[in-house]
């Protein structure tokens, strides 16, 4: 039965790390989904002029 808890912990800390990811409100996690260290960047070109500056986290090991 222990196994079986720990089991089901790991998995809902996998999926909480995958929600925290889609959801914009959290900002950006420090950690990506497959467990590498995420690099933050921050766009200097104004693509869009009503995202300036926008931010995203890129991973090299992540695969969709």
């Amino acid at each position: 039965m222990e196994e079986e808890l720990r089991d089901m912990k790991a998995r809902k800390a996998h999926y909480d790390m995958l929600h925290f990811v889609a959801d914009a409100q959290q900002g950006i996690p420090k950690l990506c989904p497959c467990g590498s260290i995420t690099k933050e960047s921050v766009d200097e070109e104004d693509t869009y002029d009503y995202l300036p500056g926008k931010r995203y986290f890129i991973c090299k090991d992540f695969e969709i």
